[in-house]
């Protein structure tokens, strides 16, 4: 009778990958590059100059970007001119009682960067819409 040999299977292990942590993911995203078309609505036709670091450990790298210029920035500045790029308009009133009324009426946007890319739709700038009241 034959012997037949048994083959033991070895399992090859994977190497040591430790799975990435939420900072790590940010960091990857915030410094992906995106490409799109800067509006400065302050002043047409102009450019701004900032400068711009987020993460510690980053080097504090200036951005120079003119008015309808497409430019290829990082995630993070993308975002950064949509979103905390603007001003509140405030208005006040008195109702009938004599009790002041605080009102936001609307938020204006300093600068926007559109991405042509369609699947950035996470860095669109928002809409202009607010309204928030508080009587006191």
């Amino acid at each position: 009778m034959e012997q037949k040999e048994i083959k033991k299977e070895t399992k090859k292990k994977a190497p040591n990958v430790k799975p990435k942590t939420d900072k790590e993911l940010a960091w990857e995203r915030d410094h992906r590059m995106v490409t799109g078309r800067f509006t400065n609505h302050e002043a047409p036709g102009s450019f701004i100059k900032f400068p711009y670091v987020k993460y510690p450990g980053d080097t504090n790298k200036h951005y120079t970007l003119w008015d309808g210029e497409v430019a290829t920035i990082p995630y993070m500045v993308a975002e950064h001119l949509n979103n905390k790029c603007v001003y509140k308009i405030n208005k006040y009133a008195v109702d009938e009682q004599g009790r002041r009324s605080h009102k936001i009426g609307r938020i204006e946007k300093r600068f926007t960067f559109v991405p042509l890319d369609p699947f950035e739709a996470q860095i669109q700038p928002k809409p202009n819409i607010l309204t928030v009241e508080r009587t006191a």
